[in-house]
């Protein structure tokens, strides 16, 4: 039995597929989900690490800010700010520390006049 795991960025899905076991770090703590999790809701940590299993080795991806759902039939939904994988936890680890990683609040707010001036136009 497996995980059908999809974490989905502004930029679109940046991962999508089966995994046997995840950990996500939220804002109370890590948790690990397996399969037959019960369903769950849960806030993402403002920066860390997401560590999945795949059938023969693991992934991470350096997470910013999102939310984390687990549904009953064994789907787990992260949605994020900003997603990038990594080839090692500490490599991830670094990424969601950085600065270049984390965005800048006014400059994505002047981002979202600059649309909002376009649609009106």
């Amino acid at each position: 039995m497996t995980l059908n795991l999809v974490i989905l960025s502004p930029n679109g899905v940046v991962y999508q597929g089966d995994v046997s076991e995840a950990y996500f770090p939220l804002g109370n703590g890590p948790i690990g989900i397996y399969p037959g999790h019960t369903p769950y809701l849960g806030q993402l940590k403002p920066s860390g690490v997401i560590k999945i299993k795949e059938v023969t080795f693991p992934r991470f991806f350096a997470v910013k800010h999102g939310a984390l759902e687990v549904k009953p039939d064994n789907k787990v939904i992260v949605v994020t700010e900003n997603a990038v994988e990594a080839s090692s936890y500490e490599e991830a680890l670094k990424l969601a520390e950085g600065p270049s990683f984390k965005i800048n609040l006014e400059e994505k707010e002047v981002k979202q006049a600059e649309v909002k001036l376009a649609q009106k136009q």
